[in-house]
């Protein structure tokens, strides 16, 4: 009981301390509050780490990224695009249903990437890299990809790539597309 009174007693001193004793408590709940508002620090994005993204924009980082680092809209060489993803990927990315961060990568046709019903199975990836070649994201129709657009997936982070640009998006908890997000590449044709 001696220790419940000494916590309200504590609870009861920190309130007073909050509202101040003097005749204008406006005056000084405004004066706390801007000055602890300006003591908070602002957070800094540090895109080496993803972690601290959501995982659909911290994929979208990686594509842009990889895209610069192998000029994929000049080579088209997938295989290169591929590759330095995976060895760029620090695993930062997970999904939030299974825990999973792996990735799964594969090159895929138009009719593959209107496949919804592709369960990702074993690896239960939250990061999809799929390499659609020789097709072009401008002539695509970016309703219509929904690669693995199941609840079998849900969670999932998916990112069509083609030769010009990605469409990403994620797989929410009813299986359905969600936030999808299309990205041209400004190195295509130059």
């Amino acid at each position: 009981m001696k220790r419940f009174s000494q916590i309200v007693l504590v609870l009861v001193v920190a309130a007073l301390g909050v509202t101040g004793c003097g005749k204008n408590n406006d005056t000084n709940k405004t004066q706390a509050s801007s000055t602890a508002a300006k003591e908070i620090p602002t957070p800094q994005v540090d895109s080496n780490n993803k972690s601290n993204m959501p995982n659909l924009e911290a994929l979208k980082e990686y594509l842009r990224e990889t895209e610069a680092r192998t000029e994929f809209a000049k080579t088209s060489i997938y295989e290169s695009f591929i590759g330095n993803f995976n060895s760029h990927y620090k695993r930062d990315i997970t999904n939030p249903n299974n825990g999973a961060a792996s990735i799964y990568a594969e090159s895929k046709t138009p009719p593959d990437i209107a496949a919804k019903d592709v369960v990702l199975g074993g690896i239960s990836g939250s990061v999809i890299v799929i390499a659609n070649n020789p097709t072009l994201l401008k002539d695509t129709n970016a309703d219509g990809i929904v690669y693995a657009c199941n609840e079998k997936n849900k969670g999932a982070v998916i990112g069509v790539v083609f030769r010009d640009g990605f469409h990403a998006y994620e797989v929410d908890a009813k299986g359905n597309k969600t936030n999808g997000y299309t990205y041209m590449f400004p190195s295509f044709g130059r």
